[in-house]
């Protein structure tokens, strides 16, 4: 965690998230980094306790109980946890001078990183109690793939209505702190109720995606095989079709206005239109099975990384044995994994970035759509707009993006 906090700070601080490309989604990778190894983390935690404490499951292996609990119990400090640090993670104030920003913005930026953590131990754990209750005596084979595309249109299914209850229960929490005359920005009982309802919220769509995902991988089983010359190519054509459909899908289903009002909405009406959406049970529908996609082409896409991953891998050990034989080195047979590792997934990064970031710059230009300015020249916009100025605008704004209230409006 203090470690990612200021990896992201110095890539915010230093410009690396102003180059062209996609270095911008730096903070977010940090950000699954520090989720998932607090999810596994407590994941882990559950799964000593159930084998030191064998009483708590039943004879038959049913944890169902302990599961219910332990997650319920973690959901609910989470949400604690998050209400009374997101108001440091948002700004913190000790004084005014380079040196002084600095360490604010770098402890800012440490927070928001515990803040993801604990958004993401509600997710690991809902996921895995509700997967082996609706697995429960379900043994693989077929029946494992009919199971888990009945759970994941359940997940939708039942999401779908819990998300519209909860969106329109928060707005009218929203009315009620409106109505009490609080300033925007303090704190009302009304925040608390909010940000739990936020993080089942994130819990529904996080849930609903991968029950779709496991449905792919239990269905196409070649996404799971050992990566062979065929293996590959068979899963990046896979992946590739996949992808096409997902954004044929989307293509056909997004509205067509979306774009053109955007640009003329004011931000007034574009919330009125998104509290719309939020409380529209089709929509919302729609919403869950666009994040179903966007897991499918995730886990296709990291699949297929791996894949290629493994010769380079390969090689890399290959050299390490060539050069022990030839001049003695007598080197640990892991040291090539972690040789291929370090060499494998910063150059991966730098290209990814590099070629997605075209891409998009592409896209933007043939839509007529200009890119969105970023770090100081985003401030600059913002300032002749009228927005309110902030001393650090591109830390608050990738804060914004990435860890602020999350709704059906933002599932995955």
């Amino acid at each position: 965690m203090p470690v990612a906090g200021l990896l992201k700070h110095l890539a915010e601080s230093t410009g690396l998230t102003e180059l062209p490309g996609m270095y911008d989604d730096i903070p977010m990778i940090l950000k699954y980094i520090v989720g998932w190894g607090f999810g596994g983390a407590v994941a882990q935690l559950l799964a000593e306790l159930k084998e030191a404490y064998p009483g708590v499951c039943s004879e038959d292996g049913d944890c169902t109980g302990i599961n219910v609990a332990f997650a319920t119990v973690a959901t609910i400090i989470s949400g604690i946890v998050i209400l009374i640090i997101r108001p440091a993670a948002n700004e913190i104030e000790c004084g005014d001078n380079k040196v002084i920003n600095w360490f604010e913005d770098l402890f800012e930026d440490m927070l928001q990183m515990v803040i993801r953590g604990f958004e993401v131990v509600a997710m690991v754990l809902w996921y895995g109690t509700l997967y082996n209750f609706s697995h429960l005596e379900v043994s693989g084979g077929l029946a494992q793939s009919h199971m888990d595309l009945f759970w994941a249109a359940t997940a939708t299914f039942l999401g779908a209505i819990f998300m519209v209850v909860l969106e329109s229960m928060e707005q009218n929490l929203k009315r009620i702190k409106e109505a009490d005359g609080v300033p925007e920005g303090a704190s009302h009982w009304t925040d608390s109720v909010i940000l739990l309802s936020d993080v089942i919220q994130s819990v529904f769509g996080f849930v609903t995606g991968c029950a779709w995902s496991d449905w792919l991988f239990e269905t196409v089983t070649v996404l799971n095989a050992d990566p062979t010359v065929p293996v590959i190519f068979t899963n990046l054509a896979i992946v590739l079709l996949l992808t096409i459909l997902s954004c044929y899908w989307l293509i056909m289903n997004a509205s067509t206005e979306g774009i053109d009002e955007s640009l003329t909405l004011t931000e007034a009406q574009k919330k009125a239109r998104a509290e719309a959406l939020a409380t529209d049970r089709g929509e919302v529908e729609k919403q869950f099975f666009a994040g179903a996609l966007g897991f499918f082409v995730l886990g296709g896409w990291l699949v297929v990384v791996k894949n290629l991953f493994a010769p380079f891998m390969v090689l890399v050990e290959m050299a390490i044995a060539w050069s022990d034989s030839t001049f003695g080195l007598h080197i640990h047979k892991k040291t090539g994994d972690t040789i291929a590792v370090l060499v494998f997934a910063p150059v991966f990064t730098v290209v990814a970035f590099a070629v997605a970031g075209r891409v998009m710059e592409g896209f933007a230009k043939k839509a007529g759509v200009d890119e969105a300015p970023k770090g100081k020249a985003a401030a600059t916009e913002a300032a002749k707009a009228g927005s309110k100025t902030r001393r650090r605008s591109s830390t608050t704004a990738y804060y914004d993006k990435n860890y602020q209230d999350r709704s059906s409006k933002e599932l995955v």
